[in-house]
C-alpha cells in the first residue's frame, strides 16, 4: 500500500539511504493517520460548520473562550519555535538546506525529535478546527480565506508529515511564527505593530511555502530515474505538489482578505 510505495520512492531517489533510514522510513510511516482518517476528521469539522450555519448557533461564552484559547497558543507557539528549531538544527536539517539537499526526505533525528516535531505540528491543526467552531459561535462573519485556510490546514501538515519534506520542515517554522503574533492579535494585543507583523509576515511564509515547494519539485525530478513522470512519485505529487497548491490558494485569498479589509474600511470612512 501506500508504506510500500513510500520506501519505493525513497529507494527510487536515494540508492545510498542506509537499511537504518529505510527501517525508519516504514516506522514512521505505520505511526502517520492515514489519508481516511484526515479525510474524516475534516469531514466532521465540515459538517458542523454547516450544522452551525444552518441553525445560527450562537454561545454567550464562545468569545471568552476564543480570547483565552487564543493567547494560550499564542504562548504555546513561542515554545514550540524553540523546540522545533532546535530539533531540526539537531539533526542537521538546516545543512541539508544550505547544501541544497531538497530530495532526501528529513532525518528521524538522534531521539525521534524531528519525528516528534511534526507530530505536533499536524496535531496543533486540530486547534485551527476548534478556532472555526469558536468564531461561528460567535456569530462573526467568516471570511472565505479564514474558512479555507482553517479547514485545509491539517492536510497541508499531513502532507508535510506523510513525506517529510525540507521544504515542509521551513515553511512549518515560518508558519509557527505567524501563528505567535496572529493569535496574540486576535487575543487582544490590537497593536498596530504587531497588526503589520501578521500583514506582512503573511506574505513572506506564504511566498517560503511556495518557493521551497517549486525548488524542491525541481531538483526532485532532476533525480528521477530515466523514463519516470513526475506524477509517478508520491513524494512531489502529494509531499510538494499538495502543499504548493494550498500555498498558492492561501495567497490569493489572503489578498483578497486585504481587499475587502480595505474596501469595507473606506465605505466606514465614507459614512462618517
Amino acid at each position: 500500500g501506500d508504506r510500500t510505495k513510500w520506501r519505493r520512492n525513497l529507494q527510487c531517489i536515494n540508492p545510498q539511504v542506509s537499511l537504518l533510514e529505510r527501517f525508519q522510513a516504514v516506522r514512521i510511516a505505520m505511526t502517520i493517520p492515514s489519508p481516511l482518517t484526515l479525510g474524516l476528521t475534516t469531514g466532521a469539522f465540515v459538517a458542523v460548520q454547516v450544522l452551525l450555519g444552518k441553525t445560527k448557533a450562537r454561545w454567550s461564552r464562545a468569545g471568552s473562550l476564543a480570547w483565552l484559547t487564543n493567547n494560550a497558543y499564542s504562548l504555546a507557539n513561542i515554545i514550540f519555535l524553540f523546540f522545533s528549531v532546535q530539533s531540526l538544527g539537531k539533526a542537521g536539517v538546516f545543512g541539508m538546506l544550505s547544501k541544497g539537499l531538497l530530495n532526501r526526505p528529513l532525518p528521524v533525528g538522534e531521539n525521534g525529535e524531528v519525528e516528534l516535531t511534526l507530530k505536533i505540528y499536524y496535531y496543533s491543526k486540530i486547534w485551527e478546527f476548534i478556532d472555526l467552531v469558536l468564531v461561528s459561535l460567535m456569530g462573526v462573519p467568516i471570511h472565505i480565506h479564514f474558512r479555507v485556510h482553517h479547514t485545509t490546514t491539517a492536510t497541508l501538515a499531513w502532507a508535510m508529515w506523510q513525506h517529510r519534506t525540507v521544504s515542509g520542515a521551513l515553511f512549518s517554522i515560518a508558519n509557527v511564527i505567524m501563528h505567535i503574533f496572529l493569535y496574540a492579535y486576535f487575543g487582544g494585543m490590537r497593536h498596530k505593530a504587531i497588526f503589520w507583523v501578521v500583514r506582512i509576515w503573511g506574505h513572506v511564509q506564504l511566498i517560503v511555502g511556495v518557493a521551497m515547494c517549486m525548488a524542491s519539485i525541481l531538483v526532485k525530478a532532476q533525480q528521477l530515474p530515466h523514463g519516470s513522470l513526475v506524477t509517478d512519485d508520491d513524494s512531489i505529487v502529494v509531499g510538494e505538489g499538495v502543499p504548493l497548491l494550498l500555498c498558492c490558494t492561501y495567497f490569493i485569498l489572503f489578498r483578497m482578505e486585504i481587499a475587502d479589509s480595505e474596501a469595507a474600511a473606506q465605505q466606514k470612512r465614507k459614512r462618517s
